[in-house]
């Protein structure tokens, strides 16, 4: 049995390989990589789903959102680039996947009811604005 503790990337001599931190059933933690493949030729989906279906031990337990994330994140670092996309733009299995990378950082970073210091109605109070931003001023 493998449990998952953590999933990243790293660059070595200009290659990614996912590393994946994983406990074994002794208990000991061990780490893994696995280079990735085709980063320039295919989609971070498609690469997630190779992954998981080549290395299906290891990454079954992994959230495939993750994995999508950690490999478009190792994409990016790749290219060098890091520009903004316009979402408009784009087609729905396109517009999927970047919703699917959006709905992994929304899940990461929401409160529920559950978590400790949730807090039901926040209120803040910001200060003036240093410039007119014109849209809402009546």
């Amino acid at each position: 049995m493998i449990t998952p503790v953590s999933i990243g990337y790293k660059l070595p001599n200009n290659c990614a390989c996912l590393v994946l931190v994983y406990q074994s059933d002794t208990g000991n933690l061990r780490q893994r990589s696995m280079p990735l493949r085709n980063l320039a030729n295919l989609d971070d989906t498609i690469i997630a789903k190779q992954m998981k279906d080549k290395h299906l031990q290891y990454l079954k337990d992994v959230d495939e959102g993750q994995l999508v994330s950690v490999i478009n994140k190792a994409m990016v670092a790749l290219s060098g680039n890091a520009e903004a996309i316009n979402l408009n733009k784009l087609d729905d299995k396109e517009l999927g996947a970047h919703k699917l990378k959006m709905d992994v950082l929304f899940n990461k970073n929401k409160k529920t009811k559950n978590d400790k210091g949730f807090v039901y109605d926040v209120q803040k109070d910001f200060k003036d604005p240093k410039e007119e931003s014109g849209w809402d001023s009546d």
